[in-house]
């Protein structure tokens, strides 16, 4: 039975939605922005508010905020795995470039301050969130349909188009510096990427000019390399169902054909 605030916060979610669909996204984000932190707010529908939040600053040109709204509903919901996914998620794809004024990052502003690009940094946050994620859907016994869905989006978060990276392992206890836009270089999506040089791909190969196809480890924590934590995943996947299973082995081959077909 629906408590009193979760009743509250279900018909506050109403009137906010009603709003956004006659265009008052300034009237709904204030919705949102109260709601968000509520102790009640949970699970998938937490995920969605947080969505719809991000939706109304878009609409009203405040992109300059997002970055903060998803960090400060993070803190607020830090042990909550669906809204933690959704955080990961937002750091996919997103604008890159941006300016540091008085120590503050702007994500996609470029008056004044100095130009820089935040891509490793967002990439290694939402891997971070992800496994954040990971530790706490695995603690409450989540079902073999959804571990199947988020270890897919985790494999694939993983990612990037250059497949000589994942024989690094990355370091998840500290987020990359911004890089100065004079010092990166094109990488994946098009958006730079920092360390110099061109976007020379080619296929991964060890010393002996063999393919680096990343070995299944026993575990997240005794994976060696990004790579290897890339296959842990997918293992995990094709753990769930038979289904999974075949998934798994399509994204394993769809990578292997990328990286040296």
């Amino acid at each position: 039975m629906m408590n009193c605030r979760a009743a509250e916060i279900s018909e506050r979610r109403k009137g906010a939605e009603k709003a956004m669909g006659e265009g008052n996204w300034a009237e709904a984000l204030a919705v949102w922005r109260e709601i968000l932190p509520m102790g009640e707010n949970r699970g998938a529908a937490l995920a969605g508010d947080l969505g719809k939040a991000l939706q109304c600053l878009e609409q009203l040109e405040r992109r300059v905020e997002t970055d903060g709204l998803v960090e400060k509903t993070v803190g607020e919901h830090g042990e909550d795995w669906e809204l933690l996914r959704a955080a990961g998620l937002y750091y996919q794809g997103l604008q890159s470039l941006g300016s540091m004024v008085s120590g503050e990052f702007r994500r996609g502003q470029f008056q004044g301050g100095v130009r820089v690009s935040s891509e490793a940094r967002d990439w290694v946050r939402s891997v971070q969130l992800f496994e954040k994620a990971m530790r706490l859907m695995e603690g409450v016994g989540a079902d073999a349909e959804t571990k199947a869905g988020f270890y897919g989006q985790f494999a694939g978060r993983l990612l990037r188009s250059e497949g000589w990276r994942l024989q690094s392992l990355t370091d998840l206890t500290k987020l990359p510096d911004y890089e100065e836009d004079g010092a990166v270089h094109f990488g994946r999506r098009g958006m730079p990427w920092g360390g110099g040089g061109g976007d020379e791909r080619g296929a991964p190969v060890d010393e002996k000019g063999e393919p680096v196809l990343h070995r299944v480890p026993e575990s997240w924590e005794k994976a060696a390399t990004d790579g290897e934590r890339f296959r842990w995943l997918l293992a995990q996947r094709a753990k769930q169902s038979p289904a999974a299973a075949v998934r798994a082995d399509e994204v394993f081959m769809t990578f292997l054909a990328r990286e040296f077909d």
